[in-house]
């Protein structure tokens, strides 16, 4: 199936980081770029997938979730149904 962007908003970004791997290491600088350019308008939608299980658990995507998330901001994301 081809991946459909989905709005993904703070709270359903902070839904999916709440299901992650455990263990799982979050890069701070990583972030902060992410969040710079999505702030400053750089971020394009449609940048980057990412992936969950089908249980729901989040496997990629943490470092820009965590981003909208803490910019407060919604971005459309390529997301598999």
């Amino acid at each position: 199936m081809k991946p459909v962007l989905k709005l993904f908003t703070p709270e359903i970004a902070e839904e999916l980081l709440t299901r992650g791997r455990p263990g799982n290491i979050t890069v701070r600088r990583k972030i902060e770029r992410y969040k710079d350019m999505m702030l400053s308008g750089k971020w394009k939608d449609g940048k980057g997938m990412p992936i969950i299980y089908k249980q729901g658990i989040l496997l990629d995507g943490r470092h820009r979730l965590t981003a909208i998330v803490e910019t407060g901001l919604s971005f459309n994301i390529p997301f598999d149904v």
